[in-house]
């Protein structure tokens, strides 16, 4: 038997960056007897972390309890077919959904992956509390899940010492490893490749990332706050939270006040992570919005970006509309297809997927004005 390396997160700790660029990594990843589990048809083993009635899916995901188990017991049979077809490799699993993981579901969790490997490690990253609450309030406002005002209201919590030592009694300590989250503390500066290091994977080619995850500037932030207000989290007029990153600036730090108080409130937590784990964070450097410059936008200018660009989105859902349209009528009426789509390259230029369509759609035309 073979062994097993279950990644439990932490949440903003890199996760998708993982689960992404291993899942499209299996042909490099078997060279060297490793394998990334693909059985559930997503790069996210969503089924690895609930042990209960369905209940707790039901609940995250909206679905009668019923249906919500029988989706977690698919993906663990799955699984389960899945290492029978690959007796001789060593499985990488990953799911941040684990590190939410109740204690009372550690045990079955345990006894699932014991039958199947002999040897099972809990491969855990960890940021600063205040880096987590920097990382949780710099998403909820990008997305338009919430204003900047309440994201600073919410507290983002690491993994508890308690469910540490429950997984270190349940695996063995020997068994749990845990790495400090940030690029200064990455093996040569990288993600995957202290990922692999993690899992002892030894390889001269690492699989390549896939998605990055980088900063914005206090204005940028900014700008995604008012937008919340313009067009919320689901509304089919919001804009892509992509434009942020265009947008120059010091990157955003919270206030001194609340990055203080969660210091303070972080102490006994981050002692015992040193004590207990080794993993010392007290010694890290703390970075606030007051050891930057704090140059803003004035108000107007930031309701007026936001707006604009709403604005731009609302122009690229039309292209999408002309590009659709053309597509949907190609086989009834490949020229008139062809008409709307060079319609769509005008307003989209570097569209590549447009440029290959209208090549197809001439050959089309073509054969029909010959027949």
């Amino acid at each position: 038997m073979t062994a097993a390396y279950i990644h439990i997160g932490d949440y903003k700790c890199g996760s998708t960056s993982i689960q992404t660029s291993f899942f499209s990594s299996n042909e490099l990843l078997h060279k060297s007897s490793y394998h990334y589990s693909i059985s559930a048809g997503v790069d996210n083993h969503f089924w690895a972390a609930y042990w209960d009635d369905g209940s707790r899916y039901a609940r995250e995901c909206g679905l009668p309890k019923e249906q919500a188990k029988n989706l977690v017991d698919k993906g663990k049979e799955n699984f389960a077919r899945e290492v029978n077809a690959h007796r001789d490799k060593n499985f990488i699993i990953s799911s941040e959904f684990i590190s939410s993981m109740p204690i009372s579901e550690h045990s079955e969790f345990h006894d699932f992956f014991s039958k199947l490997f002999s040897k099972v490690y809990i491969i855990a990253y960890m940021r600063h509390p205040t880096e987590r609450y920097k990382s949780h309030i710099v998403e909820r406002v990008k997305t338009g899940q919430c204003s900047l005002k309440q994201a600073l209201t919410e507290k983002s919590h690491n993994i508890t010492i308690r469910k540490l030592d429950s997984l270190a009694n349940t695996f063995g300590k020997d068994k749990l490893r845990i790495r400090k989250f940030g690029r200064a503390f990455f093996k040569n500066n990288s993600l995957l490749e202290d990922f692999c290091f993690a899992i002892n994977l030894n390889c001269t080619e690492y699989p390549k990332e896939n998605r990055k995850n980088e900063s914005i500037s206090t204005q940028a932030l900014l700008v995604a706050d008012k937008l919340f207000e313009i067009a919320p989290r689901h509304s089919k007029h919001r804009a892509n939270a992509s434009y942020l990153y265009s947008i120059a600036g010091d990157t955003y730090h919270p206030p001194k006040e609340e990055v203080d108080d969660l210091l303070r409130k972080s102490q006994e937590y981050l002692t015992l992570l040193r004590d207990n784990y080794q993993v010392d964070f007290l010694s890290d450097e703390i970075t606030t919005n007051e050891e930057v410059d704090n140059y803003k936008f004035p108000e107007q200018s930031i309701y007026d970006i936001a707006h604009l660009l709403n604005s731009r989105h609302l122009l690229e859902s039309e292209i999408d509309s002309i590009r659709d349209a053309s597509l949907s009528i190609a086989m009834l009426n490949p020229k008139i297809a062809l008409d709307l789509m060079k319609i769509a390259e005008k307003l989209r230029p570097e569209g590549q997927f447009i440029k290959n369509k209208i090549k197809e759609l001439e050959k089309l035309a073509k054969q029909g004005n010959e027949s």
